[in-house]
C-alpha cells in the first residue's frame, strides 16, 4: 500500500511562524516594530530607535539638570533666593523626567526579549523539522532500496514505466487503439520483468516468476514483490516532492536572518539602556547638588538656632500600657552667626520660610527683630504619630511632622502610638547643633502577690511547676515537715525519708546535698548559695535590680546586678558628673564604630536622619564616600563593586593582595578601580555565581539578598547548604540567600547608641524585598553591624 509522509513538522513550523507573527503584530500595535517592515516616514529597518529615542531623552534631561545646577549655583552666589528655588526645582524636574524616560526603555527591552526568544525558537524548530522531513525521505528511499536489493542494478524504474504504458494502452483499446502496439508494449514490460526476475532469483527463476504455470504450480511470487517495490518507489517519490515543496533552499537562511536580527536589536537596546543609566545617575546628581546650594547671609542680618530643648527629655510608660501618649514642648535658642548656611536644611527637600523672632537683639543691644529661616522636624522610626495645631490652621497629624516656624519659639505637639524603645528625634533641618532626642521606656511590672493555697510557704505555681508537691497539702510526703520547710532545708518534700532503707536514705541525702549546692530557685544562672553568700541578690527574683537583665547575665558581663543603671552595653554615668561624648575621633576602627564620641560629617542630606551617625562613622572608618563633600545620597543605590570594597575593608583584606592572580569575571579588568576588591572577594569565595565564563556586573546595583548573602559568606557564618525556616513572607526556604538572611535577622549586635539591633530587618508588612536594590544608607547599616559582629569592629579582632 502506498503511503504519504507526515506533514506534522511542517504544521509545527507554521504554528511557530504564526506565533512570531502574533508577537510582531502586538508590538507593531504599540509602535515597537514601527519601521520593521519599512516605516513609511523614515524607511527604517530597525526598531531599536524607540530605546534610542528614550536614551536620547535621558541624555537631554541630564544636560538640562546640569544647566539648572549651574543656574542654581549662580543664583546662590548672587543671593537670588527665588532664582535658586526655581533652578533647583527645574533640576529636580529634569531628573524626574530622566527617570521616566529611562523606565520606558525597560518596556522596549522586554518586548525585544520576547521577539528574540520567539525568533530563536522558530529557527531551532525549523532546523529540527527540516531534519525530520529529510529523515522521512531517507526512510522511504531505504525501504524501496531494501526491497530491490537483490537486483538493485536492474532497471526496476524502467519496468514500472513499461507496465504503466502497457496498462494505459489496454485501456485505450476500448476506444479503438492498435492491439498490435499494446502487444509490443506488453512484450517490452515482460522482457524487463523476466530480466529483473532472473537477476533477483538466479537459478530456477522461472518457477518464481510464473513462466511455466502449468509445470510449476508455485504461484506468482515475483509479481507481488514487483507490485510492492512499485508502491515503495511511489512513496519515496511523494516524500521527495513534499520535502522539496516545503523546504526551499533559503528556508532556514530566512529564519536564521530573523533570529540574528532580533538578537542584534535586543543587544542594541540593552546598550542604549547602559548608556542611559549613566545619564540618569548624572541627572540625579546634578539635581541633588542644585538642591544643596544655600544663600550666604551676613551676621548683621541673620540669626541661627544654637540650641533646642525638649520637655520632657524622656518618657516612661506604665507597666500595663501598650502605647505611649504625651505632649512634647520644644524651646529654641537663637543667636547671630557669621553665616546662616551651616544651619539651613540640606536643601534637597527644603521648605524655607522667613520668620520674625520676638525679642532678638543685635550685638549692639538693640531689639530689632531679625530674619530667620528653618523647619522643625519631628520623627520616630516607630508607628507613632505627631499632632500639631497652629493658631491659623487645622490640626496636622503625620510622622515625620514638619513645622514651618513662626515667631513663636516654643512649639508644643502631641504624640501618640509609641511603644517602649522608640526614639523620638526633633531637629531644625540642616543644623547639627539644633537636635534633641527622647526615648520611650516602660516601667517594670509590679510583682503580684502569689497564691499559696495550703500556706506552706510555697506558691501554688512553684509547687506544681518546680517542686512536684501538692498545692492543697502542707506536707505532701506526710513526713511531719511542711513542704516549704523541706525546700528551705534542701530535702525532698515528695519523699518520706522515714520509709526508706538506710542505703536509700544515704543516696537521697547525697543527692539532696548536691542539689542544694546547684539549686537555682529563680533560674537566673546563679546558684542560691552564690546569690546569698557572694552577690547579695534575691534568690526568688531573676532580675534583682529590675533593669531587664538577669542577675547571672550581669555577673557574666561584669555589671552590678543590684544597680539598675549598670547593665551590659551601657556606659554608667555619674549623676553628678555625667560622661559627655568626646569630640576627638578615635583611631582604631572598633572605637570609630562604637566609642562614645560625637561624629560629625559634611553631608547635608543625612542631617537628623536615622542613619546620620552610622554613615558618619562608616566614612570615618574609610569604608564609603559621598557623591560630593555635601551630598551622600542615602536613598541612592550602591553598586556591586562598591559594596564588595566595603566588605573587604570590614574584613581586613589588603588591597595590594588583590592585584595578584587573575580574576575570573569576564567584565572585570585590571585597569578597573574595583579590580583588586572583586579579585579578593572572589578568591575568598564570597561572590561566586557559577564556575567559569560569567560576568560580575560590577556597576549594577546590589540587591538586598546579595548584600546579606555576601556579608554572611565573608563572615564565615553557616554553610552554603544551610537549611532554614523562612522568616519573611516573600522568602522561600530553598532560596539561595535564605540561610544567610536567617542568620543576619537573628544576630543581634550592640550598636553605638547602646541598642541591640539585628543585622538586617524586613518591612512592616512582613516582607523582606530580596530582589530590590538596597539603599546606600541601608547598606552602611548592615556593614556597620556585620563589622561589630564579626569584622574589624568586633571584640576579637586583632588591630
Amino acid at each position: 500500500m502506498q503511503t504519504k509522509p507526515t506533514k506534522k513538522p511542517l504544521i509545527l513550523l507554521l504554528l511557530l511562524i504564526v506565533l512570531l507573527g502574533g508577537v510582531a503584530y502586538s508590538m507593531a500595535q504599540s509602535g515597537y516594530l514601527q519601521g520593521r517592515v519599512g516605516n513609511p516616514e523614515t524607511g527604517s529597518t530597525t526598531y531599536s530607535k524607540d530605546a534610542e529615542g528614550s536614551a536620547a531623552k535621558v541624555e537631554d534631561y541630564a544636560t538640562e539638570a546640569k544647566t539648572q545646577q549651574e543656574a542654581a549655583k549662580a543664583a546662590a552666589e548672587k543671593g537670588d533666593a527665588n532664582g535658586l528655588k526655581i533652578a533647583a526645582s527645574k533640576a529636580q524636574t529634569a531628573a524626574d523626567n530622566a527617570q521616566t524616560a529611562y523606565d520606558e526603555i525597560a518596556t522596549y527591552i522586554e518586548n525585544a526579549e520576547i521577539a528574540a526568544g520567539v525568533a530563536e525558537r522558530a529557527y531551532d524548530a525549523g532546523v529540527e523539522q527540516k531534519l525530520a522531513a529529510e529523515t522521512v525521505v531517507d526512510s522511504a528511499e531505504a525501504a524501496y532500496n531494501s526491497r530491490i536489493s537483490k537486483a538493485k542494478d536492474s532497471d526496476w524504474i524502467g519496468a514500472f514505466e513499461a507496465k504503466e504504458a502497457w496498462k494505459a494502452c489496454e485501456e485505450d483499446i476500448k476506444t479503438g487503439s492498435d492491439v498490435v502496439e499494446c502487444l509490443s508494449l506488453e512484450t517490452d514490460y515482460t522482457s524487463l520483468k523476466w530480466y529483473i526476475c532472473e537477476e533477483y532469483y538466479g537459478t530456477n527463476y522461472q518457477s518464481k516468476c510464473g513462466m511455466y504455470p502449468a509445470m510449476y504450480n508455485t504461484g506468482y511470487d515475483f509479481e507481488d514483490i514487483f507490485t510492492e517495490a512499485k508502491s515503495l518507489y511511489n512513496a519515496w517519490q511523494d516524500a521527495k516532492a513534499d520535502y522539496e515543496a516545503s523546504y526551499t533552499a533559503d528556508y532556514l537562511t530566512e529564519l536564521k536572518a530573523i533570529d540574528d536580527e532580533m538578537a542584534a536589536e535586543l543587544a542594541s537596546e540593552q546598550a542604549f539602556e547602559i548608556a542611559a543609566k549613566e545619564d540618569l545617575n548624572s541627572a540625579k546628581l546634578h539635581a541633588d547638588i542644585a538642591a544643596s546650594y544655600v544663600i550666604e547671609t551676613t551676621a548683621d542680618s541673620s540669626l541661627a538656632c544654637t540650641s533646642l530643648t525638649l520637655i520632657p527629655s524622656s518618657h516612661e510608660m506604665a507597666a500595663t500600657d501598650t502605647e505611649a501618649a504625651f505632649d512634647i514642648t520644644v524651646s529654641l535658642e537663637l543667636a547671630e552667626e557669621e553665616s546662616l548656611s551651616a544651619f539651613i536644611m540640606d536643601g534637597i527637600k527644603a521648605s524655607l520660610l522667613a520668620i520674625k523672632t520676638d525679642g532678638a537683639k543685635k550685638p549692639d543691644g538693640s531689639s530689632t527683630p531679625q530674619d530667620w529661616q528653618g523647619t522643625l522636624v519631628f520623627k520616630t522610626p516607630g508607628a507613632g504619630v505627631f499632632t500639631y495645631t497652629s493658631s491659623s490652621s487645622k490640626p496636622v497629624t503625620a510622622n515625620p511632622l514638619n513645622i514651618d516656624l513662626t515667631s513663636d519659639k516654643n512649639i508644643t505637639v502631641s504624640f501618640s502610638g509609641g511603644v517602649a524603645g522608640d526614639p523620638i528625634n526633633v531637629s531644625i533641618d540642616g543644623s547639627k547643633k539644633c537636635t534633641a532626642k527622647l526615648t520611650i521606656t516602660q516601667a517594670a511590672a509590679v510583682v503580684e502577690e502569689v497564691t499559696d493555697t495550703d500556706g506552706d510557704g510555697l506558691s501554688d505555681k512553684a509547687e506544681i511547676k518546680k517542686h512536684g508537691t501538692d498545692p492543697a497539702l502542707v506536707d505532701t510526703d506526710e513526713d511531719g515537715v511542711s513542704d516549704g520547710d523541706e525546700v528551705t532545708a534542701g530535702t525532698d518534700p515528695t519523699v518520706n525519708e522515714a520509709t526508706l532503707s538506710a542505703a536509700e536514705a544515704a543516696a537521697l541525702a547525697a543527692a539532696e546535698a548536691a542539689a542544694a549546692l546547684a539549686l537555682d530557685t529563680d533560674g537566673d544562672g546563679l546558684t542560691d548559695i552564690e546569690e546569698v553568700d557572694t552577690y547579695d541578690t534575691d534568690t526568688n527574683d531573676s532580675d534583682t535590680d529590675n533593669d531587664t537583665h538577669s542577675d547571672g547575665a550581669e555577673v557574666a558581663a561584669g555589671t552590678d546586678p543590684l544597680d539598675a543603671n549598670d547593665y551590659p552595653g551601657v556606659v554608667v554615668e555619674d549623676p553628678v558628673d555625667p560622661i559627655e561624648p568626646s569630640d576627638e575621633v578615635p583611631t582604631l576602627t572598633r572605637d570609630i564604630i562604637l566609642a562614645n564620641y560625637t561624629c560629625t560629617d559634611s553631608f547635608t542630606d543625612n542631617d537628623g536622619e536615622w542613619h546620620e551617625d552610622i554613615i558618619c562613622r562608616a566614612q570615618e572608618a574609610g569604608w564609603v564616600k559621598g557623591y560630593s563633600t555635601l551630598i551622600f545620597g542615602p536613598d541612592g543605590n550602591i553598586t556591586r563593586a562598591e559594596y564588595v570594597k566595603v566588605l573587604t575593608k570590614i574584613f581586613g583584606l589588603d588591597e595590594q593582595d588583590g592585584y595578584s592572580g587573575n580574576v575570573g569575571f569576564t567584565d572585570v579588568s585590571p585597569n578597573d578601580w574595583h579590580y583588586p576588591y572583586i579579585n579578593l572577594a572572589e578568591n575568598e569565595d564570597w561572590i561566586r555565581t557559577r564556575d567559569s565564563g560569567y560576568s560580575f556586573n560590577p556597576n549594577t546595583p546590589v540587591t538586598r539578598a546579595d548584600a546579606i548573602l555576601w556579608a554572611i559568606r565573608a563572615a564565615g557564618e553557616g554553610t552554603f547548604s544551610y537549611d532554614v525556616e523562612a522568616s519573611f513572607s516573600d522568602v522561600e526556604n530553598d532560596d539561595y540567600f535564605a540561610y544567610a538572611l536567617a542568620i543576619a535577622n537573628s544576630t543581634l549586635v550592640d550598636t553605638a547608641d547602646d541598642t541591640d539591633q539585628p543585622i538586617v530587618e524586613g518591612y512592616s508588612n512582613g516582607t523582606f524585598g530580596p530582589y530590590k536594590n538596597i539603599a546606600r544608607s541601608e547598606a552602611m547599616a548592615i556593614a556597620t553591624r556585620v563589622a561589630i559582629a564579626w569584622g574589624v569592629a568586633s571584640e576579637g579582632w586583632d588591630e
